[in-house]
C-alpha cells in the first residue's frame, strides 16, 4: 500500500513571523481548505491564526524527538544553539503522518495546511504526498527579530541573538528546496506581496488555483498594521495573527510596502548579522514576488558626532548609552537615535567591561564605522553614564540605556522646553513596556513629596548637563535606583521638572530586567533609608513644608466650614419662619374646611325638605283632579274643536296675541 496521498495538497510554510498567517488567510479567501481544527480565524477573511491544530501537534511530537535535550535553544521551533536536528527521526512518525494525510485528502476541492514547523521536514513531506505544491515565506531578518520581541518567550527575550540565528536556520531549508523544486513552489517575500496582489494571484495560476482576486484586498485590510515605533515596514504580529506597522502615515498600500531605504536599522542589522543579509539577497533573488526594491545594503555612515570630533557645529545633546553583554540590543538602541535625533547631537556608547564575544565584535564593527566607544572596566550602569556625560559636549544629555528605544519628537520638544524655560532642568515623558508584558504607562505631572515617596521618573529623560555637574553626578552607592537619588537630588538643588503627556521611549522589560528587582520591597525599603541618610534635612523640610501646607489648608477648610455652617444657620431660620407661615395657613384651611361642611349639611336638609314636598304635592287630591281633566281635555275635546275650527290656543300664544292684534288689523281682514 502506498503511503502517498492521491490528491495535491499546499504546503504554506516559511520562518515564523514572516507572514504565513496572511498566505493561509488569503488562500481560504480563495476556497482553499486550509483545515477543520484552525487555532483561531473566526472567518475565512478575518485576521487570525491558521495553523492546523493537528499539523502542530504532530510538528511538535516529531521535534521533541529530533532535537538536542541538553542544549540550550528554542526546541518548540526546532532550534538549538547547535543547529543540528535529527530529521531523520520523522520516519519513526511516518505512518500516523500518513494518516494525517489521509484526512486532508478530499477528492473534489484543493486543501492545504500552515506551520512553519513544516519548514525543517519539506523533503520527507514531499516524499509522502503526490504532487505537493508550496507557497514558501519570507520576511526581512530585522522585522522577524523584532516580531519575536513580543512574543512573550523568555528565551528570545533573554537571547535576542537567537533571532537571527533561527531566520537563517529556517531560510537555509527555504532557498534550497526552491531550488530543488522551483516549477511545483511560489517563494515570496510578504513585505512585497500586499502592493502585488494581482500578481501574486496570477501565480497561484503556476500552482494550478485557478482564480481572480475575490476579497483578497479585505483579507490584507483584516491584518491591517498595528502603530508601532520604527521603520516603515510591518512584521506579523504572532501572538494575535496581526501585522504590525511601524508608522501609519500614507494610505494603506503604501504602509505596508514603503520601507525607507535610508532606515538606519536596515544597514546596521546587515552590518551585525551579514550572513542574514548574504542569504536574504539569495532569497531575492529567486523569489517570484521579491522585495528587493524595498531595501539596499549600504556602507554604515553614522550622522551624530563624536564627543572627540575636532570640526563640525557645536553639539546641543548628547546621547549616553552604556553597554554591558547586550550587542544584539544595542544595534536597536543606535537605529532609534539615528532615526529620531534632532541634528547637532551626539552618540556616546559606554563599553562597561562586556566580555561576551558576540557584544565584542559587534562594538568592534560600530567601531569601524565611526561610532564612538569608549571601553571601561566594569562599574556598573551609573559609572558608565557618568563617564559618558564627563565627555559629554551637549548642554543638554539623554541617557539612553542598550536594551531600550527612543521615540520620535521627544527629544527636540524637550530642548525646546530647556530652551524656553531655564529654571527647568529635567524633562521627562510617558513610556510603553514590552517584552515580558506590554503595557503604556502614563507618568504623572511632577510633584516633589510624590517623588519622595516613589520613582516615577526614568533615567531616559532630558536634562541639563549642569544638573549633573551640580549633583556630582550618579551616585554608585545606590544601585539600582541610581536615577531615583539623582532626581531627588536635582529637587534639593532647586530644578525644575516638566511632564511632557507622550510617549518619550519604549522600555524593554526582560526576565533579568532591572525593574523586578526595583520592585522588590527589601530594595526599596533599603533605599528610601539611605536616600534618607544622604539628604536628611531635605527631607525634614519637606515634611515640615508638608506639614504646614496642611495645616494651611485645614485653617482654609475650617474657614469655608464656619462660613457654611452661617449660611446653614439663615437657612434655618428661613425654614422655620417658612413653616411658621404654612401652619398659618393650615389653620385658615382647617376653618373654611369646617364652614364647608356646616353648609353642606344645610344644603342636603334642604334637598331633603324639598323632595319631600314634591312628593307631598303629587301625591295630593287636587293634583290629581287636575292632572285627570288634563287627559280628558286632551283626549277627548281637543278632537271637538279642531272639527268646528277652533282649536285652543296654547298659553304663550294667547300671551302674544294682544301685542299683534293691530299689525294683523292693517294687513288681512279675518276670513
Amino acid at each position: 500500500m502506498s503511503n502517498k496521498a492521491q490528491n495535491p495538497s499546499l504546503i504554506v510554510t516559511g520562518m515564523h513571523c514572516s507572514g504565513t498567517r496572511l498566505v493561509a488567510a488569503m488562500l481560504a479567501a480563495l476556497s482553499v481548505r486550509m483545515g477543520d481544527h484552525l487555532r483561531t480565524a473566526e472567518s475565512r477573511k478575518e485576521a487570525g491564526r491558521f495553523e492546523d491544530e493537528k499539523f502542530v501537534r504532530f510538528h511538535r511530537r516529531v521535534l521533541s524527538a529530533a532535537c538536542r535535550s541538553d542544549e540550550p535553544g528554542y526546541p518548540d521551533w526546532g532550534w538549538t544553539e547547535s543547529g543540528r536536528l535529527d530529521v531523520g527521526r520523522f520516519n519513526e512518525f511516518r505512518d500516523e503522518a500518513g494518516r494525517l494525510l489521509m484526512t486532508r485528502s478530499p477528492e473534489s476541492e484543493l486543501s492545504g495546511w500552515e506551520d512553519p514547523r513544516a519548514t525543517l521536514f519539506l523533503d520527507q513531506w514531499d516524499s509522502m504526498i503526490e504532487d505537493a505544491r508550496y507557497i514558501l515565506v519570507y520576511g526581512f531578518p530585522w522585522d522577524v527579530s523584532e516580531a519575536m520581541q513580543w512574543l512573550w518567550i523568555e528565551e528570545f527575550l533573554k537571547h535576542p541573538e537567537y533571532a537571527y540565528r533561527i531566520w537563517d536556520f529556517y531560510n537555509q531549508r527555504v532557498r534550497d528546496f526552491y531550488v530543488k523544486h522551483a516549477d511545483r513552489c511560489l517563494l515570496v517575500n510578504m513585505n512585497a506581496v500586499p502592493a502585488s496582489l494581482e500578481r501574486f494571484v496570477f501565480l497561484l495560476g503556476k500552482l494550478g488555483i485557478g482564480s481572480t482576486d475575490v476579497g483578497l484586498a479585505e483579507v490584507v485590510e483584516a491584518h491591517k498594521p498595528k502603530s508601532i515605533e520604527g521603520q516603515k515596514s510591518w512584521v506579523e504580529m504572532a501572538v494575535v495573527g496581526n501585522l504590525r506597522s511601524r508608522s501609519t502615515e500614507g494610505p494603506l498600500r503604501s504602509r505596508w510596502i514603503n520601507i525607507e531605504r535610508q532606515d538606519p536599522l536596515i544597514d546596521l542589522s546587515v552590518l551585525a548579522w551579514p550572513d542574514s543579509a548574504k542569504l536574504l539577497s539569495e532569497l531575492e533573488g529567486l523569489a517570484d514576488i521579491s522585495g528587493d526594491s524595498l531595501w539596499q545594503p549600504k556602507p554604515v555612515k553614522s550622522r551624530l558626532s563624536r564627543p572627540d570630533a575636532t570640526t563640525g557645529a557645536p553639539v546641543d545633546l548628547s546621547v549616553v548609552t552604556p553597554c554591558y553583554n547586550q550587542g544584539a540590543l544595542l544595534i536597536d538602541a543606535i537605529a532609534s537615535v539615528e532615526r529620531s535625533a534632532p541634528p547637532n547631537c551626539e552618540l556616546i556608547i559606554i563599553n562597561d567591561g562586556s566580555r561576551d564575544p558576540r557584544t565584542l565584535e559587534i562594538l568592534e564593527l560600530l567601531k569601524r564605522c565611526g561610532y564612538f566607544i569608549f571601553d571601561q572596566e566594569n562599574g556598573g550602569p551609573s559609572a558608565a553614564r557618568n563617564k559618558g556625560i564627563a565627555l559629554a559636549r551637549g548642554r543638554y544629555v539623554l541617557p539612553l540605556d542598550n536594551d531600550n528605544r527612543i521615540r520620535g519628537g521627544f527629544i527636540q520638544q524637550a530642548m525646546e522646553i530647556l530652551d524656553s524655560s531655564p529654571d527647568v532642568g529635567v524633562v521627562y515623558g510617558d513610556r510603553v513596556d514590552f517584552g515580558i508584558h506590554h503595557k503604556k504607562h502614563d507618568i504623572p505631572d511632577f510633584d516633589l513629596v510624590e517623588l519622595l515617596t516613589d520613582n516615577f521618573i526614568d533615567v531616559c529623560a532630558v536634562l541639563r548637563k549642569q544638573v549633573w555637574v551640580d549633583c556630582g553626578g550618579f551616585d554608585t552607592d545606590f544601585p539600582p535606583l541610581e536615577d531615583w537619588e539623582f532626581w531627588i537630588h536635582a529637587a534639593k538643588l532647586g530644578w525644575g521638572f516638566q511632564h511632557i503627556p507622550q510617549v518619550a521611549f519604549d522600555y524593554r522589560v526582560r526576565p533579568d530586567s532591572l525593574v523586578k528587582a526595583i520592585n522588590s520591597v527589601e530594595v526599596w525599603e533599603g533605599f528610601c533609608q539611605r536616600v534618607r541618610n544622604k539628604h536628611p534635612e531635605f527631607y525634614w523640610n519637606v515634611a515640615v513644608g508638608r506639614i504646614e501646607a496642611l495645616q494651611a489648608e485645614i485653617e482654609s477648610m475650617g474657614s469655608q466650614m464656619a462660613a457654611k455652617d452661617e449660611v446653614i444657620r439663615e437657612l434655618k431660620t428661613e425654614v422655620e419662619d417658612t413653616n411658621s407661615k404654612i401652619a398659618e395657613k393650615d389653620g385658615e384651611i382647617q376653618h373654611l374646611g369646617s364652614e364647608l361642611a356646616s353648609e353642606s349639611q344645610k344644603a342636603q336638609a334642604l334637598s331633603v325638605r324639598v323632595a319631600a314636598h314634591e312628593a307631598e304635592r303629587t301625591h295630593s287630591f287636587a293634583w290629581r283632579v287636575l292632572n285627570g281633566y288634563g287627559r280628558i281635555k286632551y283626549r277627548y275635546l281637543l278632537p271637538i274643536y279642531r272639527l268646528f275650527g277652533r282649536a285652543p290656543v296654547a298659553g304663550k300664544e294667547r300671551m302674544r296675541a294682544p301685542n299683534n292684534t293691530s299689525h294683523a288689523g292693517s294687513s288681512h281682514e279675518p276670513t
